[in-house]
């Protein structure tokens, strides 16, 4: 719906100036907008007007003033501030618009599911061996819904478990038989978990999807095991089979959740730690490279791929050489809202969330390395912005003949973020992170695993590097944000060749040590001679 505007006009009430603006959309009633005027920028220049000031009387004995320039100048300017307000207003209620009816349309969609799903809920309860199955507690379900329960855990965490859980429960034979939905952990054979997991790599899932999958069930059947609610607990011989050489599978014991961590961390050595580093910090000061920005900052603070999603430039303190780690991005549903979450905070998939342990804040010690990036990296980010606020001007202004002064379109301030979207000010989710981290990390070393490292590898490097050069458990739990058995025994790392210098210098202390043995008894030999 177009606005038509009149000209506008000036006059004087109660000694001050007043513009006076009409308007009326598609030909319909005329309307007015009024306002004081009181200075106008005078070629970059703000400047205040001078008051009115009589020049005589009409015919009616009223008094007349001279409009000056300057007046019609500011009127000109009020003028197109308003035109500019209502275009702004219009296009920001088209925009709820299409949002609302975004949102309609999904619930309707949501609303349909939900109707497909009862229906199905009904035939199946009318199947009397899957009534009996779906009346079973204790299976991979009931678990994952007692995890999602408790308030320790975060949203976006119980959301991938029941993602999981309902891929598992969907897994049947060829006969339509479930393989785990509604039956009790205790009443599910080896053999069966061997045929869904060989019917699984039939179906064309890569590994990684299979990994997810079979450490959810590992982990359900621990907290079976471990159970303290009175239950009887399942039996300590974990069925779950172990793929040894020819692909051969096996049953076996359920291997201790440290001994698989310390076996399965990718780390990099201290020579492709540095190497990481040097090839990541020239490319993560280039306009678009956050994601190699976001690589530096998490080897060399450790950091979760949430947290540093949600760093900001406030957090960053250069004078006392520190950043204070205060926030995190979480994951949720589209079309979702987290109650408690200011709306500003909310996009579709991610919100700015507290952190992961429920500390308010920690603080980090910055390295003089990442002091210098992150300095180089504010001074870049306004460079951008600087410049992309200058092309949108010069846009505007073309092929007019009077430039125009306009506001700055694009800002960069404290609030921003520092791996954020410069122009937008928007944060990026961590799974855009890690997508994009793929191809990133193929061009740098592999980690000690023989693997490309990923956004969660650097912080077991980052951990490594702490033990590395002595920091104790206790301390680097605190840098890192866990407690210290889970940075003992799930971020330390080491490879052959840490394993083969630590035993050089044990050798060369040993040697150093036999040296000073072998003196000492030369210099009492030689005493006892004299």
């Amino acid at each position: 719906m177009a606005r038509e505007y009149s000209k506008g006009s000036v006059t004087v009430y109660r000694g001050k100036w007043r513009a006076r603006l009409r308007w009326r959309e598609d030909g319909g009633r005329w309307q007015e907008k009024n306002g004081y005027l009181t200075e106008y920028d005078d070629h970059g220049a703000r400047r205040q007007l001078q008051p009115p000031k009589e020049s005589g009387t009409d015919e009616n004995g009223k008094p007349t003033y001279k409009t000056p320039k300057s007046v019609l100048d500011a009127l000109a300017q009020w003028r197109d501030r308003v035109i500019a307000e209502d275009e702004a207003k219009a296009q920001r209620q088209e925009a709820e618009r299409i949002e609302r009816e975004r949102m309609e349309t999904e619930a309707a969609a949501k609303a349909e599911a939900e109707r497909i799903a009862a229906e199905e809920a009904a035939r199946r309860a009318r199947d009397p061996r899957e009534k009996l199955r779906a009346d079973t507690a204790y299976c991979v379900s009931w678990y994952v819904e007692k995890w999602a329960s408790e308030d320790s855990v975060e949203a976006s965490t119980t959301r991938g478990y029941r993602t999981l859980a309902r891929r598992i429960d969907e897994a049947a034979t060829e006969d339509g038989t479930p393989y785990f939905s509604g039956i009790p952990l205790d009443q599910v054979t080896a053999s069966a978990i061997q045929q869904w997991e060989m019917e699984q790599r039939r179906s064309g899932l890569s590994s990684v999807t299979i990994k997810k999958r079979v450490n959810l069930l590992r982990a359900v059947y621990r907290e079976a095991t471990d159970t303290s609610d009175g239950q009887e607990p399942l039996t300590r011989n974990f069925p779950f089979p172990a793929r040894k050489r020819r692909g051969k599978l096996v049953d076996r014991r359920a291997a201790s959740k440290t001994a698989k961590s310390r076996n399965d961390v990718n780390a990099y050595d201290q020579d492709e730690y540095d190497e990481a580093l040097r090839d990541l910090i020239p490319r993560g000061l280039e306009a678009g490279g956050w994601v190699e920005a976001a690589g530096v900052i998490m080897l060399l603070t450790g950091m979760r791929r949430q947290e540093v999603c949600a760093l900001r430039w406030r957090s960053i303190d250069f004078e006392g050489h520190y950043l204070t780690v205060e926030e995190a991005v979480g994951l949720k549903d589209r079309g979702e809202f987290v109650q408690g979450v200011p709306s500003d905070q909310q996009t579709e998939g991610t919100y700015i969330k507290s952190l992961k342990t429920g500390a308010e804040s920690r603080t980090i010690k910055m390295l003089s390395t990442l002091e210098a990036f992150l300095r180089e990296l504010w001074k870049n980010q306004q460079i951008e912005v600087r410049e992309a606020n200058t092309r949108y001007k010069r846009q505007f202004n073309e092929g007019r003949e009077v430039p125009e002064v306009l506001q700055d379109l694009y800002r960069l301030s404290e609030d921003s973020f520092v791996v954020g979207d410069v122009l937008t000010g928007m944060w990026h989710s961590p799974d855009t992170l890690t997508h994009r981290w793929g191809a990133v990390s193929k061009t740098l070393p592999k980690g000690n695993r023989g693997r490309y490292c990923t956004p969660y590898d650097l912080r077991h490097s980052f951990a490594t590097e702490l033990v590395r050069n002595g920091v104790d458990e206790f301390k680097g739990a605190e840098i890192l944000g866990n407690s210290p058995q889970v940075f003992r025994d799930r971020y330390i790392s080491s490879s052959q060749r840490e394993n083969d210098r630590a035993m050089a210098q044990i050798e060369t202390a040993m040697e150093e040590r036999e040296r000073k043995r072998l003196s000492r008894t030369v210099i009492q030999f030689n005493g006892t001679d004299d």
